[in-house]
């Protein structure tokens, strides 16, 4: 496929953005809502408002009916769930509407003056508008939080790791509810999320300082929560990529609402965006839903209920006849989660937030897989059923006091299947299964002192068990935040973090029938944040971790991509002594309000394991990481964005080789494996781009979207192919690697009508 062909759908999005005359949009419309208020404050009107009730992401989408400034004015807020009132001296407050005190606590961004409000961990907030306008395939969350400095991935992969750690450490969370393996394909270096990106509202990355009440995992928490719909309204998307379906809509007495998102994929159907789009005979397909219904029972209490379904579907073959090669396999995953939440306000100053959950996760892989020179079929089929509870209470004690409490509790049942055998030879056979169950259990404690205007300390301890792993385990962790000035802070943090093996976590098809003990994270990390006068910020992280008590995990030295990795002639088993993962970042990020926004993001880090004595990088270790973003919104009519990542190249392991007579006088050429990890790949680069473009129509609004991934079609190196070995006599020969590339450019379009 030619670049031109490839990008001529792109300039066509970019011709109707510049060249179509736009019918005149209303002066409200479209624009940020801090920037009309400051026009009605420039008008004459004593307006008083803080970004504590007005964020700086919100946009105005409807024109407010005409009528005095005032009503205007009124009209113009509502939507927002704001209000005017009169102030002293005659002056307007803007204030939120009257509704339960919890949803102040939890969806306005936290105050800088009261401590009940004040995070103590660091975390770099994302809204919706950033995931709608920011290149990331088919608007996925997983793939949005990539471009954020400290985060690695593989090219074509959601799933993401934070600060050198594997992507098993990160806990993604939901509305309340931390999901288990929220990834589409997750055997085949999970593609896609399960989470749409177009129903998000806010995204919290938590890179490092976590608080007591958030546990059980060391490397990175990840909050999401969905829109609650304030008008009657949806979409219905059709593209290259998927489909989807979105309806939102509030209830009559606007205390309750109802979102409903539905998505089915066909990644691979005109152009390849997975690895495994090449095949021969590839059919994948996966489809989620996630409906959300909430309901304000009461001024103090408000009960929501949720359901997110995925399911994936993969019949792949490959046949090569040079080297009578077949393999095939057959995929199918059924992830399904459904909860109930209850937020209570019992008084002015206790609140707290009770989750009660269900869910199972069905994963069947078999096939027959030929890496190793012999035909073997592998059957793999486990189950995990899961219920659990969680409550977290909040005691506001004054002004400067915090007191945070809670209890989480999950039970588990899981079996594992899994069998290889020559179907040739019935004798082969071998089988393992388990059936482990048991529980989950932690409690924490933390408090919060606002020891001065400018000084707010935490300390918090976190006791977790799990009875299938006999193992119990305590998490002392401090945070502390300084403001010298009312443009800076400085942030330090310091804790022991545990993190378990989860019950479906066992590695039966390499062997594993025992579960291993918590890992250990002692975690240092310093943050400073500054507003510099142009009104962006600098961002300087510096963080330094050290783990002991590591589970062993297994990788593939040179083709990590195969339909059963476990079978292939190099898989090695890594059993870390300990690891350190250590790093600084810096991040300017201009204000997220402003037409024109951007970021800038370099890394420099080093993630290492101690092995035999030996400090080997980890797979996916980035000495030097350059990101960035930069885009362009008009409002809701069209924008466009670029993004862009530069790093080192990934830790690859060399190779030597070596002729030998065998003893019928023939030769024989033999690989010789290098120390694990110590040579490189070459430099990785990519550049992304995303234009989108909307019409207005009778009813609602058209949207024509284009995205390239991978712009320049740079050719990243991904695996080892194979090894070509040079002719000569018997002793040393040099040996050339051929690299397979990662899949190059990748364009896909989307139209979309929003009613």
């Amino acid at each position: 496929m030619s670049r031109r062909f490839v990008l001529a759908p792109l300039l066509c999005v970019l011709a109707l953005a510049f060249q179509i005359p736009a019918v005149a949009g209303p002066p409200y419309s479209g624009r940020p809502l801090v920037e009309v208020l400051r026009e009605f404050q420039a008008e004459g009107i004593d307006l008083v408002f803080s970004s504590a009730v007005v964020r700086n992401d919100w946009t105005v989408k409807t024109e407010p009916p005409r009528g005095t400034p005032l009503e205007t004015l009124a009209a113009l807020v509502a939507p927002f769930d704001l209000e005017l009132r009169d102030g002293p001296e005659g002056a307007l407050l803007l204030v939120p509407t009257p509704k339960p005190l919890f949803i102040t606590e939890i969806v306005v961004t936290p105050s800088r003056h009261t401590v009940s409000r004040q995070e103590q961990s660091t975390r770099f907030q994302l809204t919706r508008e950033d995931a709608l306008t920011a290149p990331s395939s088919g608007s996925d969350v997983g793939r949005f939080i990539q471009l954020l400095p400290g985060v690695t991935a593989s090219d074509n992969s959601a799933a993401f790791r934070i600060r050198g750690s594997a992507a098993r450490d990160a806990s993604i969370i939901l509305d309340g509810l931390e999901l288990y393996d929220p990834y589409h394909l997750q055997a085949f270096q999970s593609p896609y999320s399960l989470i749409d990106g177009n129903s998000v509202d806010t995204i919290d990355v938590r890179a490092g300082g976590y608080t007591a009440d958030l546990g059980d995992r060391h490397g990175g928490f990840v909050e999401i929560a969905t829109l609650v719909p304030k008008e009657f309204g949806g979409e219905v998307e059709i593209g290259s990529l998927n489909s989807r379906f979105t309806f939102r809509s509030p209830t009559r007495s606007g205390r309750g609402a109802l979102l409903l998102s539905a998505r089915t994929w066909y990644t691979d159907a005109l152009f390849n965006h997975t690895e495994l789009g090449a095949g021969e005979d590839s059919k994948p397909g996966y489809q989620d839903f996630y409906a959300k219904g909430n309901f304000a029972v009461s001024p103090r209490l408000a009960l929501s209920a949720h359901v997110l379904f995925g399911h994936d579907s993969l019949q792949f073959q490959e046949t090569d006849e040079e080297v009578n090669e077949n393999e095939s396999v057959n995929v199918e995953t059924r992830n399904t989660n459904v909860w109930f939440r209850a937020l209570t306000q019992w008084t002015s100053s206790v609140r707290s937030e009770t989750t009660v959950s269900v869910g199972r996760i069905d994963k069947l892989r078999d096939g027959d897989s030929n890496l190793s020179g012999d035909l073997l079929h592998v059957n793999d089929d486990r189950e995990v059923d899961f219920a659990g509870f969680r409550s977290a209470t909040h005691w506001t004690i004054g002004d400067r006091n915090l007191l945070k409490t809670g209890v989480e509790y999950r039970r588990l049942d899981a079996s594992y299947f899994y069998s290889t055998q020559d179907p040739n030879d019935p004798l082969t056979l071998s089988d393992v299964s388990l059936a482990p169950h048991g529980t989950s259990f932690g409690v924490f404690a933390a408090y919060r002192r606002a020891l001065s205007p400018r000084l707010i300390t935490e300390a918090g301890l976190r006791w977790d068990r799990q009875t299938y792993t006999d193992d119990d385990h305590l998490s002392p962790r401090f945070n502390a935040v300084w403001r010298p000035g009312e443009r800076s802070e400085l942030r330090l943090a310091i804790g022991r973090f545990k993190q378990s093996q989860r019950i479906h976590e066992l590695n039966v098809q390499d062997g594993e029938t025992d579960f291993f003990p918590a890992e250990t994270s002692e975690q240092i990390e310093a943050s400073y944040e500054r507003i510099l006068v142009s009104g962006v910020r600098l961002r300087i992280d510096a963080y330094h971790r050290s783990l002991s008590q590591l589970r062993p995990r297994y990788e593939n030295l040179f083709e990590p991509i195969e339909l059963f990795p476990e079978t292939a002639l190099d898989r090695v088993l890594v059993a870390p002594d300990r690891a350190r993962l250590r790093g600084i970042e810096l991040l300017l990020r201009n204000p997220a309000e402003r037409p024109l926004f951007w970021w800038l993001g370099y890394t420099l880090a080093a993630a290492e394991d101690q092995v035999g004595g030996r400090w080997t990088p980890r797979a996916w270790d980035q000495t030097h990481t350059v990101k960035f973003l930069y885009g362009y919104r008009a409002g809701d009519r069209w924008s466009m964005a670029l993004s862009g990542v530069v790093h080192g190249g990934w830790p690859t392991t060399p190779v030597e080789g070596e002729i030998v007579m065998l003893p019928d006088g023939s030769l024989d050429t033999l690989l010789i494996i290098g120390p694990r990890n110590s040579d490189r790949l070459s430099g990785y680069r990519r550049l992304d781009v995303k234009a989108r473009r909307s019409f207005a129509l009778r009813r609602g609004k058209l949207w024509l979207t284009a995205e390239i991934a991978n712009l320049l079609d740079t050719k990243n190196d991904c695996c080892v192919d194979e090894f070509i070995f040079e002719d000569g006599p018997p002793g040393p020969t040099r040996v050339t690697r051929v690299f397979d590339p990662w899949i190059g450019i990748r364009p896909s379009f989307n139209l979309l009508w929003e009613f």
